[in-house]
């Protein structure tokens, strides 16, 4: 049993794989088998601004189940469904045990968005036997264990109790095992043309004629929609280097990715200078930076697939 979770904040990773990181930090366990999933996009047209249509997964999901499943069969920590009544809670955690909680930004004290913004967010809650009071670790807002002694379960939305075990399989085989279902993964992005949903943003944002069209609440960078999702885009391909590294992958697929990422991350400084200044036409800029990566991420995982595959 983690007698303690220390929180530290990954800046590329999502509130869910901050939480489960912080697990693995615990007990000594290598992370980024969460990262199996990460080379990803999302766009869906039929939305209103560039920022709702455009996301780091195909589905619009932070895909909590798929980090279930990956934390259970590579990293051996298990989540189930837990009561979100608050005698339940209280007894689980006073009993050295830990839960993920589920809720909304938008009610939680300590979140940035309280009172301004719904987003779902995830945190790990535990009892300090030494304060005699909750503990909230929530690394992607605090540095620091914050200690509550009123905890309001309204604000939960899915509760999950976490059994953590030692490692089942060797390294070697985990990587063996994630290698195999990670090319499964890449024939389903080509078959599902992902890569070709980042030329379809290109050819999108060539219709934007106001800031109004390119995300929800404009005048806060910190919040505007477009910026959050490309943030996450962004992490989402540094995520995709560390995996490339774990499994194993050749270390020009792992330069290719960073020049990827370093794409990525330009092109969200733009969007951030484009919100600033209003100036709409250095959207011309992004398109063609758009249509670039669509093709290099489109022949790195067609590369890799006939590299690596069938062998």
């Amino acid at each position: 049993m983690i007698e303690r979770v220390r929180p530290k904040r990954y800046i590329t990773h999502n509130c869910v794989e901050n939480c489960i990181a912080n697990l693995c930090d615990a007990t000594s366990k290598d992370f980024r088998p969460l990262f199996l999933y990460s080379w990803d996009f999302g766009f869906d047209k039929y939305k209103d601004t560039i920022g709702e249509k455009i996301h780091y997964h195909s589905l619009f999901d932070i895909g909590i189940e798929r980090y279930f499943e990956i934390s259970e069969f590579y990293l051996n920590i298990n989540f189930s469904a837990f009561s979100k009544l608050q005698s339940d809670i209280i007894d689980h955690i006073e009993s050295n045990h830990i839960l993920l909680i589920m809720s909304d930004s938008f009610t939680i004290p300590w979140n940035t968005a309280y009172n301004k913004y719904h987003l779902p967010h995830t945190y790990l809650l535990s009892f300090n036997k030494k304060e005699k009071c909750i503990s909230v670790t929530d690394s992607f807002y605090c540095q620091e264990n914050m200690k509550i002694h009123n905890f309001a379960v309204g604000s939960i939305e899915q509760c999950y109790s976490i059994d953590i075990k030692p490692e089942p399989l060797s390294i070697e085989k985990n990587i063996e095992l994630l290698r195999e279902k990670y090319l499964l993964f890449l024939n389903k992005n080509i078959e599902n043309r992902i890569y070709d949903l980042i030329n379809d943003l290109s050819s999108d944002l060539a219709t934007i004629n106001s800031i109004d069209k390119l995300t929800l609440y404009p005048s806060d960078i910190s919040y505007a929609t477009l910026i959050r999702r490309m943030i996450y885009i962004t992490g989402s391909r540094y995520n995709t280097i560390s995996f490339f590294k774990y499994i194993g992958f050749s270390e020009k697929y792992v330069e290719q990715m960073s020049l990827i990422h370093e794409k990525w991350e330009s092109l969200k400084n733009l969007f951030i200078k484009i919100l600033i200044t209003k100036k709409i036409q250095l959207l011309e800029l992004a398109s063609n930076e758009l249509k670039l990566l669509s093709g290099l991420e489109n022949k790195l995982c067609n590369n890799i697939i006939k590299t690596e595959g069938y062998k």
